[in-house]
């Protein structure tokens, strides 16, 4: 509403008033938004945590299997072969494994690691190397060996193919 005898004081007015709504809109919508932000957080990490839960009990399964053919392999050497004994020395240790995988909760593993890490930096250093070699291995292995034929270019030269 703008006053007569001094239009351009009301109009300022007017100007401050529209801008502090603007102002108390902003602040709301912000408020609004870091709200939506942080629930929309705390479900994909909740779904993430469920996930690494679900897998950390199937690798723990896997490893429980694993300890069990080797126990069953010790018995097929007899009770004096050395294999027996390397065997079911294995055996236990995949079951300690298993037992900390399936009884302990993402972050307690975690919170193990580091510990481990800082008491055995040596050692963790050179598990983390020997996992990372299994590790690329493994994905060497798994990749496809097989070489397809490239057509030949427009000069008549056959493509290479590398591995």
């Amino acid at each position: 509403m703008i006053d007569e005898g001094n239009p351009r004081a009301s109009a300022a007015d007017a100007v401050r008033q529209g801008l502090s709504e603007a102002a108390k809109a902003t602040q709301q919508a912000t408020s609004d938004i870091g709200k939506d932000l942080g629930e929309d957080l705390r479900q994909t990490r909740d779904r993430v945590m469920e996930q690494a839960e679900s897998a950390k009990q199937g690798l723990a399964g896997q490893v429980k299997d694993t300890a069990d053919a080797l126990n069953a392999a010790a018995e097929k050497f007899g009770p004096q072969a050395v294999q027996t004994d390397l065997f079911h020395g294995a055996a236990r240790g995949l079951e300690a494994l298993s037992e900390a995988l399936g009884g302990n909760t993402m972050s307690e593993l975690a919170s193990d690691l580091t510990a481990f890490g800082r008491r055995n930096p040596a050692a963790f250093l050179g598990v983390a190397a020997i996992a990372g070699f299994a590790i690329a291995r493994f994905a060497q292995a798994s990749a496809s060996t097989t070489t397809t034929e490239m057509p030949a270019d427009v000069s008549g030269r056959e493509w290479e193919t590398t591995r």
